[in-house]
């Protein structure tokens, strides 16, 4: 049994992120994000978290689901994602809309990629559930950082 940490994004889609690689809920005011010039749009910024630098992604807009640059005006709730293996560690903050709470999912319950109008979503998407009446998109956290570093001119 795997448990996610499922999210709700515009356009009713549904991520469910590995509890394992989800660090922490924290609320940024925008004082707190520092923009960077010159970046992929979908980077908002960084933030000073606990001495380093926490690079935030939009996520929606990364996928190509929409880009509301007026977001980073209000306060937004980001859900820190911490991958490691080995000496390779890598920390982002995912902007996000809705919290969906906890679900745990058997591997027997979970259905192969589907098509989906969003190509990156595809991309990073191992299978799907379904709960609730909701689609959920079951995410490789490994795969959506690989994903950020080809598409960025930073690397995370």
């Amino acid at each position: 049994m795997q448990e996610y940490f499922c999210i709700g994004l515009s356009n009713s889609v549904h991520l469910g992120l590995s509890l394992e690689h989800v660090d922490k809920l924290i609320t940024l005011q925008p004082k707190d994000i520092c923009l960077i010039p010159g970046i992929a749009d979908f980077w908002v910024g960084v933030v000073n978290y606990k001495s380093s630098l926490l690079w935030i992604l939009d996520l929606e807009n990364f996928l190509g689901i929409t880009k509301d640059y007026q977001r980073i005006k209000s306060q937004q709730t980001v859900l820190i994602l911490n991958y490691s293996a080995g000496n390779y560690q890598k920390k982002v903050a995912l902007m996000i809309k809705n919290l969906e709470g906890v679900f745990k999912f058997e591997e027997n319950q979970m259905v192969v990629k589907h098509s989906t109008v969003f190509s990156r979503l595809q991309d990073i998407c191992h299978s799907f559930m379904h709960q609730d009446g909701k689609d959920i998109a079951l995410v490789k956290t490994e795969v959506l950082l690989e994903q950020l570093e080809q598409h960025s001119l930073l690397s995370v």
